[in-house]
């Protein structure tokens, strides 16, 4: 309730989805939402595809930016496991904590999304001005 600014025990829209490519996990992603912007949205369409197209086209929620924190999350964490490819190897995995806000910078959707860094690359560039 706090990162996403809202009162204790306000209702929450959370997701859980994973992304496949070639047929194996690449990503796991938890996406929560409170649920006082997103309204039944979720309950009266059968969702798939893009979450920001979603939130835009059904919930006119635009988001705008986001503050994201790059994190390794523990090997034993029950997220990194379900996107091990190899169970006797082990696959790196990169966890990117995220919090979008809209064009008003209201707090619109926290994210957890578990992604295999031998499928994704960040890169990140750093000015002094």
């Amino acid at each position: 309730a706090a990162v996403l600014n809202i009162e204790e025990g306000a209702g929450v829209v959370k997701m859980e989805r994973i992304r496949y490519a070639d047929g194996e996990a690449v990503a796991y992603s938890i996406n929560m939402m409170p649920k006082a912007l997103v309204g039944d949205a979720f309950e009266r369409v059968d969702f798939s595809g893009s979450l920001f197209g979603f939130l835009e086209e059904k919930c006119k929620l635009y988001i705008a930016r986001a503050d994201t924190e790059l994190l390794v999350p523990p090997k034993h964490d029950k997220y990194v496991q379900r996107l091990q490819v190899d169970k006797s190897e082990e696959t790196p995995v990169i966890l990117m904590k995220q919090l979008h806000y809209d064009e008003q910078n209201i707090e619109v959707l926290y994210s957890l999304d578990y992604l295999r860094n031998d499928v994704f690359h960040f890169r990140i560039r750093r000015e002094r001005k």
